[in-house]
């Protein structure tokens, strides 16, 4: 194993410059990129807690997120619509995400009318849980006001 020492030692010494100069040459590179995009180049992420609630027979009304329709006496099965509404004081450059902490087995989300998350076309027997969800949202589909 002794033996072994000096060969190990040798390939070290041979690779060390090498190294040394990609490491700065990495460095510069890194130096030379331009800086990232300023904090406030988009709108602030939002946490929306609020929506507006319809389901058929019933009178629109707000309601709090997430909302459980089972603790509001509504039972767990039928359609109703959430329409959540809020402004940006610009329309984003980088992609966003709407994360749902509850978000039903069948459903459709659609963002200035584009679906963007969908189930609907679930078989109607297959009823799940509500499941928290992470949905991407294109900056082209979020626009200013």
């Amino acid at each position: 194993m002794d033996a072994a020492w000096p060969r190990w030692r040798g390939l070290a010494q041979r690779f060390a410059r090498p190294l040394r100069t990609l490491a700065a040459l990495l460095l510069a590179a890194l130096a030379a990129a331009p800086a990232p995009a300023p904090a406030d180049e988009d709108p602030v992420p939002m946490t929306l807690d609020q929506a507006r609630f319809e389901r058929a027979g019933s009178v629109p009304r707000t309601v709090a997120l997430p909302h459980t329709w089972a603790l509001d006496g509504l039972g767990g099965a039928g359609r109703g619509r959430y329409r959540i509404d809020f402004e940006l004081a610009r329309a984003p450059t980088r992609p966003w995400a709407l994360v749902a902490e509850r978000l039903g087995s069948r459903h459709a989300l659609r963002l200035n009318g584009a679906l963007v998350h969908g189930t609907l076309d679930a078989s109607p027997e297959v009823r799940g849980v509500p499941v928290p969800a992470l949905v991407d949202l294109p900056p082209a589909l979020l626009r200013a006001g």
